[in-house]
C-alpha cells in the first residue's frame, strides 16, 4: 500500500460521477507500470473505465488536431519545448 500511496489515493476518489485521470511523460516506465498493476490488480473491473492513463504526447497530440488557435499554438510551442517535437 505504502509503495503506491499517491495511486491508492487517487483510485479511492473514483465513482459513479468521478473519474481519475494519470498524465505522465510517455518514457516514465514506472508510472505507467505502476498505473497498470493498480488497475489490474486493484481496481474493481467495473470501475476500470473511470481509471484514465494518457500520456502528455497524447494528449497535446489529441489537442492540438481538435482545437483552434490560440489554444492549439499555446500545446504546439509546449510539444516543442517540453516534448521535443
Amino acid at each position: 500500500f505504502l509503495d503506491n500511496y499517491q495511486v491508492m489515493r487517487n483510485l479511492l476518489l473514483i465513482d459513479n460521477d468521478r473519474y481519475v485521470v494519470f498524465i505522465y511523460p510517455e518514457e516514465n516506465k514506472g508510472i505507467h507500470e505502476m498505473a497498470v498493476s493498480a488497475r489490474e490488480d486493484i481496481l474493481e473491473q467495473e470501475w476500470e473505465n473511470h481509471f484514465i492513463l494518457l500520456t502528455w504526447e497524447e494528449l497535446t497530440k489529441e489537442i492540438i488536431g481538435k482545437v483552434d488557435t490560440p489554444l492549439q499554438d499555446y500545446f504546439k510551442e509546449f510539444s516543442l519545448k517540453y516534448l521535443e517535437y
